[in-house]
């Protein structure tokens, strides 16, 4: 291996990143066009062996029409398109070529096995972003971007995914970088000129800085939540007991019959989820067993699945059926939930008049006093109040009454206010956090006014996460990791 410098980074070349790469770009399978990609140091000498008709000087994004032919016996294989990318002026920064070819499995493998046939090898995954990075086009978080915007499945994820791309989220890192640097050189310069009794920074800037740092950090760990949830979507779980209605409204909200229903309490024993779009925030909505007293073997293991869901989920919708007299047993396993994360609607409303309503609430109330619990639970912000009508929501699936109501709640539960740069992989929130940890342990040494070296020394280390994650100091198994996720052909 030999270490390079490029304009942003150190990277280590490997033997393989000599050769010219391919793969197949588009899904495999049945289609009107597939699109096979080609990177690497004398792509273009190496694509006139089977496109003949590729002129010597080719033009920088230029498109070439003519026929693909066998390298050795000149059989005609296909009529194709050849979009050419010059060194420095493509995705991977190497000669690329673009072929767009008939679709089908056969032909593209094909022409895949004659491109191997003449030198050029079958790409990794994610072997094109790599080289991209490894070329100094894009950092490892643009490279974390691009395969977010290659997954992305709402407006919201894709917003966040291009943001990432554009380089936004690395801006703000690169400010932390400077907001490291700059009191890194004020301490180290205290250090240097310590004989003389030059303070270029006053204790009281010392800390005013590190703080100002600290919630900058402390900012974008917040965001990190919202980021998981426009990428992965809101995960919503439908609680409560046996045949109050989970099934029932999972498939009216989705609009599809996925769950079995029935009037025999018990009938979902595991975990059904499907995906549902409210303007333009993703929500995964998720059907469980229902609590209950003894419940079958069988029923049990559906229980201890919907319990280990619960800590995965981002809202818990408890729903308690509408039905007098009040049975105790509907609010069994309430008081396990966690109250900021937990909303009490009530189910089969249709069943209840208005003033069968009103009688049922007062003895959910009496219920919830007695149990102590009123006050964990019985609040405006857990029995959801319906804003239209001043009173609790009501819902039926049966006749859509509060279905309206319960999306907005939804939406507006899953959409929180923070700052619209978000970290988007969990290696970005471990590297925020350590960064944090070191900012810490700064600012604690400072306030116990500590030797400059022992807080520029946790700086040091701050900064030196920060370079790891931004890909400015190599580290092979973060690449590794960064790329191995990515499919073939991007």
């Amino acid at each position: 291996m030999k270490q390079e410098i490029s304009s942003s980074h150190f990277v280590v070349k490997r033997s393989q990143d000599e050769d010219i790469i391919c793969a197949l770009a588009t899904p495999p399978g049945e289609g009107a066009l597939s699109l096979i990609r080609l990177s690497g140091k004398g792509t273009f000498k190496a694509i006139r062996k089977v496109c003949s008709f590729l002129p010597q000087k080719v033009k920088a994004h230029h498109i070439y029409f003519g026929t693909f032919l066998h390298p050795k016996t000149k059989k005609f294989i296909d009529e194709v398109l050849l979009l050419c990318f010059e060194e420095g002026r493509s995705f991977t920064g190497e000669e690329s070529v673009e072929i767009s070819c008939h679709g089908g499995l056969f032909l593209s493998s094909l022409i895949l096995e004659l491109l191997q046939s003449i030198g050029v090898r079958l790409a990794e995954r994610g072997e094109f972003s790599y080289r991209a990075f490894m070329n100094g086009k894009i950092d490892l978080l643009q490279a974390e971007s691009v395969l977010q915007l290659i997954q992305s499945r709402s407006p919201k994820a894709h917003e966040q995914a291009m943001r990432g791309l554009k380089g936004k989220l690395s801006d703000r890192l690169n400010l932390l970088e400077q907001k490291l640097l700059r009191i890194l050189s004020h301490l180290e310069a205290g250090i240097d000129f310590s004989d003389q009794e030059i303070q270029p920074f006053s204790v009281d800037q010392q800390i005013s800085f590190l703080r100002e740092t600290k919630t900058y950090v402390k900012k974008m760990i917040v965001g990190f939540q919202q980021g998981r949830i426009n990428r992965e979507g809101f995960s919503v779980i439908l609680l409560g007991a046996p045949n109050a209605g989970k099934s029932s409204l999972f498939n009216y909200l989705i609009q599809e019959d996925k769950a079995i229903v029935t009037e025999y309490p018990g009938t979902t024993r595991d975990i059904l989820s499907a995906r549902l779009l409210l303007n333009g925030r993703e929500l995964c909505v998720k059907d469980s067993a229902g609590f209950r007293y003894n419940p079958d073997p069988v029923e049990k293991k559906g229980i201890e699945k919907t319990s280990e869901q619960l800590q995965y989920s981002d809202l818990c919708l408890f729903l308690l059926e509408s039905d007098l007299p009040l049975n105790p047993e509907k609010f069994f396993g309430i008081e396990k939930l966690d109250r900021k994360k937990t909303i009490i609607v009530f189910s089969k409303s249709d069943q209840l008049t208005v003033s069968e309503k009103k009688r049922f609430l007062e003895e959910v109330l009496l219920y919830f006093q007695k149990k102590n619990l009123a006050g964990s639970f019985f609040t405006e912000n857990n029995i959801q109040i319906d804003k239209l009508n001043k009173e609790p929501l009501w819902l039926s699936s049966q006749t859509g009454e509060g279905v309206k109501t319960l999306k907005e709640i939804l939406y507006r539960e899953s959409e929180k206010e923070v700052d619209e740069i978000f970290l988007s992989t969990s290696r970005q929130l471990q590297a925020l956090q350590e960064i944090s940890i070191f900012l810490n342990q700064a600012a604690e040494l400072l306030n116990k006014k500590a030797s400059s070296e022992f807080i520029a020394f946790e700086l040091q280390q701050a900064l030196s996460v920060l370079y790891k994650l931004l890909g400015k100091e190599y580290n092979e198994e973060v690449i590794k990791q960064v790329f191995k996720e990515f499919c073939l052909g991007k």
